[in-house]
């Protein structure tokens, strides 16, 4: 390197430093005030995500055991998920499977009544097992509306337009 791209270079890093030293003190000088705009600056807050305390994951469980419903409850975004599993026999076809999703919608107001809290919809998933046709089926509601219909302020139709429902059929070979 000759003698004067060494110069240009010296009186580079000299500019860089300076630049960013003026930099570093007017962003200093700014921290903790309000933006340009007068805008307040927003403070970033986290919030743990809320889980199923083990008392009410336990409660949930033996209450799906009782109306003979196999499935685990799990919190998660203020919804609190069902996964259940509907075993296909004789006296219990596939076409049973949807009616696991009013037993979960019965056990989320009782854990609400419970004192279970953090959740503010339900999301119910029911799968379909030893069938020769395996089927998921996703149902939701909002809770609010499932006290509604309890209380009788929203009619079986009302809450049936509410509830969100689809069905999706299973490849048997997903390879």
């Amino acid at each position: 390197m000759t003698r004067h791209q060494r110069r240009i270079v010296i009186l580079l890093a000299v500019a860089n430093t300076l630049f960013l030293g003026a930099l570093l003190v007017a962003l200093a000088s700014h921290s903790g005030k309000a933006s340009p705009l007068g805008l307040p600056t927003p403070v970033p807050t986290y919030q743990a995500p809320v889980r199923l305390a083990p008392a009410c994951r336990r409660q949930a469980s033996q209450m799906l055991y009782a109306a003979g419903v196999t499935g685990v409850a799990a919190l998660r975004d203020q919804t609190l998920r069902f996964d259940l599993v509907h075993r296909i026999t004789q006296d219990r076809p596939a076409q049973y499977a949807p009616q696991h999703a009013w037993t979960a919608f019965d056990v989320a107001l009782a854990l609400g009544d419970a004192g279970c809290q953090g959740f503010q919809r339900t999301e119910i998933v029911i799968e379909t097992q030893d069938g020769g046709e395996h089927y998921r089926i996703y149902v939701s509601a909002e809770i609010a509306d499932l006290r509604a219909h309890r209380l009788g302020e929203l009619s079986e139709l009302g809450l049936l337009d509410h509830v969100e429902y689809r069905v999706e059929r299973l490849d048997e070979n997903p390879l």
